[in-house]
């Protein structure tokens, strides 16, 4: 399985949680990152970056992803520096022009120096009629309003890149530990993943099996039953045969008493149609006596029909115990190995821990090594250091123009002469400051606004609409593929959803999928040898009831036959008036055997309809009405497993696991880089922008009052 594939399947059983089994904690709450005072400076550098770079676009994200995925990191690295080129027009274009900027001010101090030395400082006319005719103190006062703004522009400059460059070391330093926060909380949330998967489905396989076990034990019912209602011997079950035999015995009683009294009548000599009559009586009932054995004979088919059903109860039983004892420990061994190797798997978490770690020991290398305390102590100074030298220029240069002000014959004294002289070359010191100052701020633009731009793409934009081509087809199961969209999955999260719909596992994974999934067909297998069974069953009843099927048509017919000539003998008037008696007794007698011959005439009707039901059956029919038994046997496990999984992928897609844990996680590692770091770093070229043009502003300013000297 590819680490993808794992990670895939860690979320998805993530979301499995039994309604006993939520005492882990699966929030992650999002992180707010703050920074006080420096927070608005921070918004106005970060929308200023952003005003003037935007995000990458769909196609510039799938030309990096399909790089990244052909080439290696460090065989690629001058394709993806090419191709964030192209989409860093705006930015590369704003470090030009900041750039150009730093240049012309050192050029633009070199052209002063050169056009004073071609001059030769010949200029006390010129100067005069300047300083008489154009600096009037309005003048003096607005060059010096300037120069004031230039010096609180500056400090301000100097102040916030000192904040901002505190800042921005400050955050690295702390992003290591919390780094591991966030790292915690991913492996936080695996390992009570891996604590629910288990007890989720402990209970699940527990609950599921025993159901199946339950209901297969009334297999063997169930095809008895079947069995029964196929051959519709089930309606022998209406038989009462106890209370038959005893009409049996009562009727065999009844015609030896008859006969009895017939026989003690003939002995006394009666008259010639009496006698004819008795003797008819008696013949009568001797062949019912004889067939009362046939009736015995075929009443002793519902016995067999019993034992029969009692047999196949006993085989398929022991079949079923047999089958379901082998399958069932078969399962929970299966799923004991899948919890050990789930139990013992350190793959996801030794991922991150091994993540965290290299990060840790970089961060380490990193923040103890001399280079990094080196730039730490001095990365602030290489602003502050023209930024205070330039203030000091600028009280300098402010010094005689206040006294031009106050004292206008001051301005013919060396003192005055001294200090523009003095501001004079201050002004080049400061224009090569404003151009080293303006192109480390467009320096450290271009490289923020790259990570700027990153952030807007990756984390910033609601819609992420430029993370289209960052899918991937998974296999979580061989034969059915997830493809995961960063895009589609991020912005479902967003949404009160759960995890497996944010992924759009529901649109892969259905009852009937994971049905054949778990795969039924050894159970399959194993039913159709109990249906095998019955069928040979059947066969063998169909040869064993064929004989008494004859009997029960045979004592039919012949009962009716018996009926209709016990009636020719029922009155036996011929003899009443001589044996008053014995006349009464017999006529008695073979009214209850009339009763009887009924009431063995009905269940022979059942009998004989279920024998030729049984006989008649053939192997269509058979095999049709034992696909159906097969069907519903098969349901004695489907349906159990069925349920289990319908009401597991409701719960996944309706109630278990909020996405948004998920999505917190991702915002919270985007905060660290967009929040905590890149914040102070945007603080960092803007306040190194705003005191190179401060320092270029005050340039001029100091020029121009430079511009006063007459002496």
């Amino acid at each position: 399985m590819t680490p993808i594939s794992y990670i895939i399947l860690c979320i998805a059983v993530w979301t499995i949680k039994g309604e006993k089994c939520t005492d882990k904690d699966f929030n992650v709450d999002l992180r707010v990152s703050e920074h006080g005072s420096m927070e608005s400076f921070y918004s106005i550098a970060n929308g200023i970056c952003d005003g003037i770079q935007s995000k990458l676009s769909e196609a510039a994200v799938t030309d990096l992803h399909n790089t990244l995925k052909e080439e290696d990191l460090k065989d690629a690295s001058s394709t993806i520096i090419d191709r964030l080129a192209k989409n860093q027009i705006g930015s590369i274009v704003f470090c030009l022009v900041g750039i150009v900027i730093g240049v012309c001010s050192l050029g633009f101090g070199i052209t002063i120096l050169c056009m004073r030395c071609l001059c030769n400082h010949r200029r006390n006319a010129y100067a005069s009629e300047y300083a008489d005719d154009v600096l009037s103190v309005f003048t003096q006062l607005l060059l010096l309003i300037f120069l004031m703004v230039a010096f609180s522009l500056l400090i301000a400059g100097v102040v916030l890149n000192n904040k901002s460059s505190s800042g921005l070391f400050s955050s690295t330093e702390t992003s290591q530990g919390t780094l591991k926060l966030i790292m915690g909380d991913a492996l936080e949330l695996y390992n009570n993943a891996t604590a629910t998967l288990i007890c989720t489905f402990d209970e699940v396989v527990d609950k599921t099996l025993n159901e199946v076990e339950e209901n297969v034990k009334t297999a063997p019912e169930l095809l008895v039953d079947d069995f029964k209602n196929m051959t519709e011997i089930s309606r022998l079950d209406q038989m009462d045969t106890n209370a038959t035999q005893q009409e049996v015995n009562s009727c065999r009683t009844q015609c030896t008493s008859i006969n009895g009294t017939i026989q003690g009548v003939l002995q006394k000599s009666p008259e010639r149609s009496c006698e004819l009559k008795l003797k008819g009586t008696k013949k009568i009932i001797d062949v019912l006596y004889e067939q009362l054995e046939i009736i015995e004979k075929v009443l002793s088919f519902k016995n067999t029909t019993d034992s029969t059903t009692e047999q196949i109860y006993e085989t398929l039983n022991d079949t079923t115990e047999s089958y379901v004892g082998s399958s069932i420990e078969q399962v929970r061994s299966r799923w004991n190995d899948v919890r050990t190797t789930v139990e013992d798997s350190k793959e996801v978490s030794n991922t991150l821990e091994d993540f965290e770690k290299k990060i840790d020991n970089i961060l380490d290398d990193v923040f103890s090594s001399k280079i990094y305390k080196s730039i730490k102590q001095g990365f602030s100074w290489i602003v502050t250091i023209p930024g205070i030298i330039t203030l000091l220029l600028a009280l300098v240069a402010s010094m005689p123009l206040i006294l031009y002000m106050c004292f206008p014959q001051a301005r013919y004294t060396a003192v005055v002469h001294f200090l523009f002289q003095f501001s004079l070359y201050g002004f080049y010191a400061i224009t090569i400051f404003a151009c080293l100052v303006i192109i480390l701020s467009s320096v450290e633009y271009l490289f923020v606004s790259m990570t700027s731009t990153g952030c807007k793409t990756l984390f910033q934009d609601s819609s992420y609409s430029s993370l289209t081509s960052l899918q991937k087809e998974v296999q979580l199961v061989e034969g059915y593929h997830l493809n995961l969209s960063l895009r589609d999955t991020l912005t479902s999260s967003k949404k009160d959803v759960t995890l497996w719909k944010a992924i759009k596992a529901d649109s892969v994974f259905d009852t009937d999928t994971v049905l054949d999934i778990v795969n039924l067909e050894s159970i399959k297998n194993s039913t159709l040898e109990m249906i095998d069974d019955v069928r040979q069953e059947v066969f063998k009843f169909q040869e064993d009831i064929r004989p008494n099927k004859d009997d029960a048509f045979k004592i039919m017919n012949e009962m009716e036959a018996l009926l209709r000539n016990l009636t020719q003998f029922y009155t036996l008037s011929e003899c009443s008036n001589r044996f008053p008696n014995e006349t009464k007794k017999i006529e008695q007698g073979v009214a209850s055997i009339n009763s009887s011959m009924h009431f063995f005439q009905k269940d022979m009707r059942v009998v004989g309809s279920v024998l030729e039901t049984v006989i008649n059956i053939d192997n269509n029919t058979l095999d049709e009405k034992l696909e159906t038994t097969h069907s519903n046997v098969l349901n004695l496990v489907e349906q159990p497993v069925r349920r289990g999984i319908e009401s597991v992928l409701n719960d996944l897609s309706s109630k278990l696991l909020p996405a948004r844990a998920v999505y917190n996680l991702y915002q919270n590692f985007g905060s660290l880089f967009c929040s905590d770091i890149a914040k102070p770093a945007h603080g960092v070229w803007a306040s190194s922008g705003l005191c190179g043009l401060s320092i270029l502003f005050a340039a001029i300013i100091i020029l121009l009052i430079t511009r006063m000297d007459d002496y």
